[in-house]
């Protein structure tokens, strides 16, 4: 069914090879090739460190590397469910993020194993289209169905036949889009999506960059590898079971041609489910059922060890809260002592403080600004 909507519109546009498409056209091609795709489920894995060309030291790039696991569920109504488990190298580092978006509204909570760095919050709250799109863990740099649904028509987020470019092998069609349907209140201008789109194997991005202030590259997906899977009915498709992505913004106005962090991503072949028709139960924090799903999580059963074998939690008693505030008090004054005598213990502070927030949403390029100030004064 699929071929015989895609070769036709393609035809419309042969003038000595592939010619541009309009944005009508192409969001029905899209269309075409997600509709029998009703909702997936799997596990991901990989992990987010300094670039290749990074001038730390290798201890400094062992601190700062993070990994991840997440189970990841997306109905094509737009509902979604992604659990993380993420961590560096010590305990305090270790942290567990569940979300669920399920009609206009988005459930999160998050939580870590050490209860010396209490941090266990539950927060329910207006959905954002693009709320995943930047969270560690996530695989909305890798798969893009969550997208092409919400912005069903092209023409409202200002889509732009580019052309056509081949991308490891394949011809892709080469869009740009806005990020947003409206400029964020401030902004001088609008953020933007190269997408380099295989209309061949299921409308999948091979790349993508995001400028977000164009026409500077803040971060850039690339390799992303397609396989080809059974749907259920004797139907198949191509997806994405692999890929990295490589940021380039130190902060706004400030950005490199080499990566300063890299995020790597691994779909776990095993866990592919396609078509399974998940309840709406399924896209809730309250109960959702899915413990057997969840027991294939390595990083859980990490999680809860910690968690079992970490410090019983704080006394909350007067006299245990002051000791416990003049404990604290102490260590201050000699963090503040050792800070004023190094700078470099100054910016490494900087960074490990990051590194334990997450990595989410734009901000996880400023983490790397004493490593890109590094590589610019050996330029």
């Amino acid at each position: 069914m699929v071929l015989f909507v895609i070769i036709p519109l393609l035809a419309l546009t042969q003038v000595d090879g592939p010619g541009l498409i309009e944005a009508p056209q192409f969001s029905r091609i899209v269309q075409a090739q997600h509709e029998d795709l009703r909702d997936y489920e799997l596990i991901i894995e990989g992990t987010l460190e300094l670039g290749p060309t990074s001038r730390a030291t290798r201890e400094e790039k062992d601190s700062y590397k993070r990994r991840y696991q997440s189970l990841y569920r997306y109905r094509s109504d737009g509902a979604t469910f992604l659990e993380v488990y993420n961590r560096g190298a010590s305990l305090d580092s270790f942290g567990r993020t569940r979300y669920a978006l399920f009609g206009d509204k988005s459930e999160e909570v998050e939580s870590v194993p050490d209860p010396k760095v209490p941090r266990l919050t539950f927060e329910t709250k207006p959905r954002s289209p693009l709320q995943l799109f930047s969270q560690t863990g996530s695989p909305q740099r890798l798969l893009y169905h969550w997208y092409f649904e919400q912005f069903k028509d092209l023409r409202f987020i200002g889509y732009e036949h580019l052309g056509w470019e081949l991308i490891d092998g394949h011809n892709c069609a080469k869009i740009k889009l806005f990020l947003f349907t409206t400029p964020p209140a401030g902004n001088k201008t609008r953020s933007q999506l190269l997408m380099w789109i295989d209309l061949e194997r299921s409308a999948n991005p091979l790349r993508v960059e995001l400028l977000f202030e164009p026409p500077a590259v803040a971060s850039r997906s690339h390799s992303i590898e397609l396989r080809s899977f059974k749907l259920p009915g004797n139907k198949s498709i191509w997806f994405p079971i692999a890929g990295i992505d490589d940021g380039f913004m130190v902060k706004p106005g400030d950005y490199r041609e080499e990566p300063l962090v890299r995020s790597t991503y691994h779909v776990v072949n095993s866990s592919l489910q396609f078509n399974q028709s998940p309840p709406d139960s399924a896209f809730s924090l309250k109960g959702n059922g899915d413990e057997a799903r969840r027991s294939k999580l390595v990083m859980r059963k990490e999680f809860d060890d910690a968690t079992a074998n970490s410090p019983p939690p704080a006394r909350t008693d007067r006299k245990s809260v002051q000791e416990r505030l003049d404990q604290q008090l102490r260590e201050a004054d000699s963090q503040a002592r050792m800070i004023e005598a190094s700078s470099a213990v100054r910016e490494s502070w900087g960074v490990a403080t990051w590194a334990q927030l997450g990595f989410g949403g734009i901000a996880i390029f400023l983490l790397v600004g004493i490593f890109a100030r590094r590589s610019g004064a050996g330029r």
